[in-house]
């Protein structure tokens, strides 16, 4: 919604001003509007709705009943993936059309300080179609798979973050991995990485000892690769048993490994695509790209050591509306399950309607599916929110919309 008494050919004053809107259902073609009711009516094409929307509170005039968004900040062409590293106060961005990652200074771009999020942040250039990304905070390095050369950008985070920009514009090393690169995780502890091939259904098992921002000599070397399911997108690493999930999302299943090999599989959702991890109650949450539900798994039964609850389907918690047409279209669950680890709560990203789920880990487990009360965070992200993270350097959780260009962010204790 633009004013336009102030936002025409003779007058641009208001044209810098934030513009107002009001949200839809997804894919949206054409609407109409009774004059008489103010009353929009917006098809929306993956949920075989019409959105029905009060235009006389959302005008030029009166802007009180328009959509309530969260504050955002401009970063690369189509964002994907996202990570926070609270030790340097920084966010890192992959933008999958630019092929490379945006640096946001957390000290400065937070919750607090809203404002000061309107600046441009320096990029990294990194390989072809970057997906998403992990950091290793140990040995401060960002490891980002490159989806379109089979590669991994292994980026040094202590000569680029938000504090530090010296090396922002280098090309880091790469080290080869699987066909088309997915997703990434990192066992500090062991300084390993785990990257998810898509089209070969396996897992490259990276060594970060010679392989990380400050030594790259080990990087030229190939990785042993562990068979999974089929079409794996997504894997997530737990640190306190050095377990790692994977979700297979043709398969409708979880691969759990220990080491170099598969130990069981988990059956989940339809179409699994994310994977979030409560460390201290052991908990893992799937995010079911296609039916709009996080399934719900007891780690300390099914983890690499421990198989015993494995074979049962676990619960899944509905996070989404409109159920019944769930995988229709762009109406979707995102690619991320992100956890603030401190307050034990789960964010999970809606891209069908453009929001973020939250659950309380500390009360929704695989034991007491009643107890997992769906929040939705009460401003609206920006187009296609697709990854999340949480920096608990600034209590803020950041929020990539890959349609939009941007980056939103709200308070993660709400």
């Amino acid at each position: 919604m633009f004013n336009g008494a102030t936002c025409n050919a003779m007058n641009h004053s208001g044209c810098r001003e934030p513009v107002k809107a009001l949200t839809t259902g997804f894919n949206p073609v054409f609407y109409d509007l009774n004059l008489q009711t103010h009353t929009f009516y917006v098809p929306s094409q993956d949920t075989n709705r019409v959105w029905v929307l009060d235009a006389s509170k959302c005008n030029a005039s009166d802007t009180t009943g328009c959509t309530k968004f969260a504050t955002d900040t401009q970063v690369g062409a189509a964002p994907v993936g996202i990570a926070a590293n609270p030790d340097t106060k920084t966010v890192y961005v992959a933008n999958q059309i630019d092929n490379n990652v945006s640096v946001i200074d957390t000290s400065v771009c937070n919750k607090q300080h809203p404002n000061d999020c309107n600046q441009t942040w320096p990029a990294i250039p990194v390989g072809n179609a970057p997906r998403s990304l992990a950091i290793n905070r140990v040995t401060d390095t960002i490891y980002v798979p490159n989806l379109g050369d089979g590669t991994v950008s292994v980026i040094d985070g202590d000569r680029c973050n938000g504090m530090e920009v010296s090396g922002c514009g280098q090309t880091p090393a790469t080290t080869a991995v699987g066909t088309s690169p997915q997703e990434v995780a990192v066992d500090d502890t062991t300084n390993t990485i785990y990257v998810v091939n898509q089209d070969d259904a396996t897992v490259s098992v990276i060594d970060g000892t010679h392989c990380n921002g400050m030594d790259t000599s080990g990087c030229n070397q190939s990785w042993p690769r562990v068979a999974v399911g089929a079409s794996p997108q997504a894997l997530a690493v737990n640190p306190d048993n050095h377990t790692v999930y994977v979700a297979n999302t043709d398969d409708n299943t979880v691969s759990v490994i220990n080491g170099n090999a598969v130990v069981a599989t988990i059956p989940v959702g339809v179409g699994p695509r994310s994977i979030g991890i409560v460390l201290d109650k052991n908990t893992l949450f799937v995010g079911n790209r296609s039916d709009m539900t996080v399934s719900v798994i007891d780690g300390s039964t099914c983890n690499g050591t421990n198989t015993t609850g494995c074979g049962q389907t676990p619960p899944a918690i509905l996070v989404g509306a409109f159920p019944k047409v769930a995988g229709n279209g762009n109406y979707i669950v995102g690619r991320s399950i992100a956890v603030d680890q401190n307050k034990h709560t789960v964010f999970v990203p809606v891209i069908g309607d453009s929001d973020v789920a939250v659950l309380d880990g500390n009360t929704c487990t695989a034991a007491h599916p009643n107890d997992c009360h769906v929040r939705i965070v009460p401003k609206r992200m920006g187009g296609w929110p697709v990854f999340a993270t949480v920096d608990a350097s600034s209590g803020t959780v950041y929020v990539s919309d890959n349609v939009d260009g941007t980056v939103s962010l709200f308070p993660s204790s709400l």
